[in-house]
């Protein structure tokens, strides 16, 4: 198990947070993902991500870091375009609805991000570069425990 932390690091680190919770419920998730056949390539990025990242208990997660079911507010880089984007189990994705897989790279690259830091999506001719602009919804700011 990651070793837990009981303060947030530093922003300047460049430090990837997720809660607890999260974490222990992606590793779930790739372990039922790593059992059957035809499982995502994305599979060993989150893992890699969870592995690189520090896991705070949900209480310590700050409101503008991107938790699972978070809900933010993207700004196109190219285009200037603001777009609002759920971040979803697999069960829950819906990208006609804007919720996104946190099995695609686009949703592993925003887990644990902040307002403020910069996430890519691969398009189909091109890389999309985002700014996450804020965090409209987090449950656990929301103290919304029930997804």
């Amino acid at each position: 198990m990651k070793k837990r932390r009981d303060t947030l690091p530093s922003r300047q680190a460049g430090t990837v947070v997720v809660t607890e919770a999260d974490a222990e419920r992606l590793i779930s998730l790739l372990q039922a993902q790593g059992n059957r056949a035809g499982a995502p390539r994305t599979v060993p990025e989150l893992q890699k991500k969870l592995d690189d990242a520090e896991w705070l208990d949900s209480r310590l997660i700050p409101s503008d870091v991107v938790t699972m079911n978070s809900t933010v507010r993207l700004r196109d880089l190219e285009s200037g375009e603001a777009v609002t984007r759920t971040l979803a189990f697999p069960h829950g994705a819906d990208p006609g609805r804007g919720r996104i897989s946190i099995l695609t790279s686009f949703g592993i690259a925003m887990l644990g991000r902040r307002a403020g830091d910069f996430v890519e999506c691969a398009g189909s001719d091109k890389a999309k570069r985002f700014e996450i602009e804020s965090v409209v919804y987090q449950p656990e700011a929301a103290n919304d425990h029930e997804w």
